[in-house]
């Protein structure tokens, strides 16, 4: 087995065990007890620090999609992004939301209430060069039948593309083994990753409008082993 292949299979494992012995505060009091014994210091500031934007797509009035639940995307969105902000906030990420409550962004580019949230985004990843841009969405077909998670990725940083497949693949692993779909590089459609500079992707967490996988997207446990499974590429990327 290549080396990076093994560290990604250990970060995964490790993950999973920390998902079913803990919640938030025994993650990080676990992980730094076990990097300190492997010999690495995470307190005393003598690495640095990492860090992630988590943006949790939607809110205010612009709900996004809807789910078969009724629940709105927006909700959807937020929740997973508390939890991923959680795990990665106890391996030792400085986090940055784009938003914590259910409100829209502005910018002073102007334009319509819609491209002022998008650029009110876009400027906080230009206030934080280099950093990863994690969008949270939700997909939504007429055809009930589709499911499954899928990354797209920015098409301007070379480790976008890096990212984005290891979170598919460990989305793959850990609780989607039945999942064939493939990251895909962002059109122009998609205006956060046709515009940004760090590397940017965005995470399609499944299909709304599929009645098994919205059941699931309304389970915090569910939730949690997505964002385990998010986190641990993140973590694999080296970025």
């Amino acid at each position: 087995m290549k080396s990076g292949n093994l560290r990604g299979s250990l970060v995964l494992y490790f993950l999973l065990a920390l998902l079913i012995l803990g919640a938030a505060f025994g993650l990080r009091v676990m992980y730094v007890r076990y990097f300190s014994d492997a010999g690495t210091d995470l307190e005393s500031g003598a690495h640095e620090q990492r860090g992630v934007i988590i943006d949790p797509g939607h809110g205010g009035k612009d709900g996004g999609a809807v789910s078969v639940t009724g629940t709105a995307e927006k909700e959807l969105n937020l929740s997973v992004s508390e939890t991923l902000e959680a795990i990665m906030t106890a391996l030792g990420y400085r986090v940055i939301m784009t938003r914590t409550t259910d409100t829209e962004l502005s910018s002073e580019r102007g334009g319509s209430r819609k491209m002022q949230d998008l650029l009110g985004r876009l400027e906080i990843s230009e206030r934080n060069p280099g950093i990863p841009f994690v969008s949270i969405h939700m997909n939504r077909f007429g055809n009930e039948k589709y499911s499954g998670l899928q990354v797209y990725y920015s098409g301007n940083c070379a480790e976008s593309k890096t990212v984005a497949d290891g979170v598919q693949s460990a989305v793959k692993k850990l609780i989607q083994p039945e999942n064939t779909r493939e990251t895909k590089r962002a059109t122009s459609a998609i205006l956060l990753l046709d515009r940004i500079k760090s590397p940017g992707i965005l995470i399609e967490c499944g299909f709304i409008s599929n009645r098994t996988e919205a059941d699931l997207l309304e389970r915090q446990d569910y939730r949690r082993k997505l964002c385990l499974a998010v986190a641990s590429a993140l973590a694999d990327s080296g970025i």
